[in-house]
């Protein structure tokens, strides 16, 4: 045999290049790739290092049966179709224990007669894959079939080799398929126990809206219920409220009712070709309005024992919005949440079907209530209650409505602008003492004065014209009886105007004398900073305020406001009283609020006016000689024109009860009652 020469730097080459194949290969098998990617990957390394032709990887599956999962060049007649080559791949998977075979031949007791266990004209090279000493697949590399013995020996320990990397893949992948299933029934249990936890219906129906969605992972779990010969939606994830009259609910509610009947379960995953005719137009119109991708429909079927078979009484709509691929794991979820729900439900209806359910469930939360020490409390709770009532009820009190207003002088006189004019003089400050007719304030109109000046001069050129007609009838020359009659007619013209200009004149001097205001009573200035506020200069016009004089010697009175729900009880007390008596008031200055003053009504006014949004009625109170005295202490001057006053009117004697919750009283009087 004719040996070749070896090329020491190709040999090392092709070392490093298995080298590095053999690291992305156990990098791979610790990796979270999918197994379709982790196939691919794996393979197409494991036939490059080994300069193979082709490969195949064999998976068992659930039913323990062999499934290719992924090949590359694999032959035809070794695709899986061939009894012969089966049969091989199941008797090295049963003795667990790879094996060269070589071509168009068989493999440990197969007879060659009945089929060749390698059909192809490859070297077939098995490794196997296991998992906790158990078979979990094998690899199957096709091989030149010129390869030297030794050589077959190398590439079966490097399969074997990469055997044990896949392994450790398959079994770090179980691993999470444990863990993940382990978390799946965790989140079940917590799930369970929270469906199963009450009876009330509209609890439990958003209890399995809310948490179905966590568990199934996806959009949107609705609930609907069907209720006599009628579906209805009981809750939909996300949603506190379902408003039942919107289009969305409806269309839910129709094609569910239409599912329902047919008692078998739904599923939509964007295509309507395999969708019954009946449903298929009440599928377009719900996917108009809702958008869904994606919807399954698994109805509700109540728990029985095998003897009969019970009739769907609602269903649980699952929909997808983004995303309308078919997903296995999550139809297995929602059947898994189907059976629990259906036994959450089905109770939860059987309980609220319950004749007076609200009052079983009253009288049983008392009876539960009502014992031991807690009966001796409630007794006396009630007992202690009973008092507070009859206390209410029975004591009486005095009813007096409150009323807000100011003390202000009796005599006030207040100065007003007699004309539109402007100011000229203040001769007053605030506080200023100041007797009747006193000169208070100066006015000047500017216009007057002209117009005076011109009517003085025109009355001057008027008499002056007089003058000269005079002068000519009693002159020398001789004048004609129709010069006489002219200038006689002049004169009166002369006359009738002088008059009409001298009642002007008087007139203006009757406003220039308005211009000087004169104080109307004795008393003091109460305007505030009158010479600031009435600047020189300033116009007025004609009935503006400009001062206000009270007299602060004399009597004293409270005008105040007395709501206008209150007047009821004011004019019910006044026609209670006899003769000459009046209603009495006990009141506070704002200023000396520790100190009560009393006082009697004088005048209650005859309508209401609003006030700061409220309506109220003006009340004339009186102090009384003693609360007058009082007032006018010098050494408590509280006695302020303008000061804010709390009144209390005495309206009579009522109950306690009546004097502490007047307010609601009225307003249940008013408002509910009426």
């Amino acid at each position: 045999m004719t040996e070749f020469p070896v090329d020491s730097n190709e040999l090392e080459r092709t070392k490093k290049q298995i080298r590095d194949l053999v690291n992305e290969v156990a990098r791979l098998s610790r990796s979270d790739l999918s197994p379709s990617q982790y196939y691919s990957e794996y393979l197409n390394r494991v036939v490059a290092a080994l300069a193979a032709q082709g490969g195949a990887i064999w998976i068992l599956d659930q039913q323990n049966k062999l499934k290719l999962e992924y090949q590359l060049n694999l032959p035809e007649l070794a695709n899986g179709e061939s009894n012969g080559h089966s049969r091989l791949l199941v008797e090295a998977l049963t003795n667990q224990k790879g094996a060269i075979i070589p071509p168009q031949s068989g493999f440990g007791e197969l007879d060659t007669a009945e089929g060749l266990a390698n059909p192809t004209d490859y070297l077939l090279l098995l490794g196997i894959l296991s998992v906790d000493q158990e078979p979990a697949g094998i690899v199957e590399i096709f091989q030149r079939p010129t390869t030297r013995p030794a050589a077959q020996q190398g590439y079966m320990r490097f399969l074997g080799q990469m055997c044990g990397m896949g392994s450790d893949y398959l079994k770090s992948r179980r691993l999470r398929h444990m863990a993940d299933r382990q978390q799946l029934w965790a989140q079940l249990e917590r799930f369970s126990q929270e469906v199963h936890r009450s009876l009330d219906l509209r609890a439990v129906s958003y209890t399995v809206a809310n948490e179905g969605r966590r568990l199934i992972e996806s959009d949107r779990v609705s609930v609907i219920l069907q209720r006599g010969q009628q579906c209805r939606v009981e809750a939909v994830s996300g949603q506190d409220i379902v408003d039942r009259r919107s289009n969305l609910i409806r269309q839910m509610t129709r094609l569910t009712d239409a599912v329902i009947r047919t008692g078998e379960r739904f599923e939509y995953h964007g295509d309507t070709e395999q969708v019954p005719p009946t449903l298929e137009m009440l599928l377009t119109e719900y996917l108009d309005e809702s958008g869904s991708k994606s919807i399954l429909i698994e109805p509700l079927f109540p728990p029985t024992d095998g003897t009969d078979e019970a009739g769907c009484f609602g269903a649980l709509v699952v929909e997808r919005i983004d995303d309308a691929t078919p997903d296995q794991a999550m139809t297995e979820r929602v059947q898994i949440v189907n059976q629990h729900s259906a036994n959450a439900l089905k109770n939860a209806l059987e309980y609220d079907s319950v004749f007076l359910l609200s009052f079983w469930k009253m009288f049983g939360n008392w009876n539960t209530f009502l014992r031991g020490r807690k009966l001796v409390k409630l007794l006396l709770s009630i007992g202690v209650l009973s008092t507070i009532v009859a206390s209410m009820m029975y004591i009486p009190w005095d009813f007096r409505p409150q009323a807000e207003g100011k003390l202000l002088p009796y005599a006030r006189g207040n100065v007003y602008s007699p004309i539109a004019a402007e100011i000229a003089e203040v001769l007053v400050e605030e506080g200023t003492e100041v007797k009747q007719d006193q000169l208070l304030i100066k006015l000047r109109d500017p216009n007057l004065v002209l117009e005076r000046q011109r009517v003085e001069h025109e009355i001057a050129q008027v008499q002056a014209d007089m003058s000269a007609l005079q002068r000519t009838l009693r002159g020398a020359r001789q004048v004609t009886f129709s010069e006489r009659v002219q200038i006689e007619g002049q004169l009166k013209a002369k006359q009738s105007q002088q008059q009409s200009l001298v009642k002007q004149l008087v007139i203006i001097r009757e406003k220039q004398e308005q211009l000087e205001i004169h104080s109307p009573q004795d008393g003091i200035v109460t305007t505030w900073k009158p010479k600031q506020r009435l600047s020189m200069g300033r116009p007025v016009q004609r009935g503006d305020l400009l001062l206000e004089v009270v007299d602060d010697k004399g009597p004293w009175i409270i005008e105040a406001k007395m709501p206008e729900e209150r007047m009821g009880h004011v004019l019910q007390a006044e026609d209670t009283l006899v003769g000459q008596e009046k209603l009495e008031v006990e009141f506070i200055l704002a200023s000396q609020p520790d100190t009560s003053y009393p006082g009697i009504v004088t005048e209650i006014g005859h309508r209401a006016r609003l006030d700061n949004d409220l309506n109220v009625v003006l009340l004339t109170i009186e102090p009384t000689l003693d609360a007058m005295s009082q007032l006018k202490k010098s050494d408590a001057e509280f006695a302020v024109t303008g000061s804010e006053v709390r009144a209390k009117v005495n309206c009579g004697v009522r109950s306690l009860g009546y004097v502490l919750f007047v307010d609601l009283i009225e307003f249940v009087q008013s408002r509910v009652l009426f």
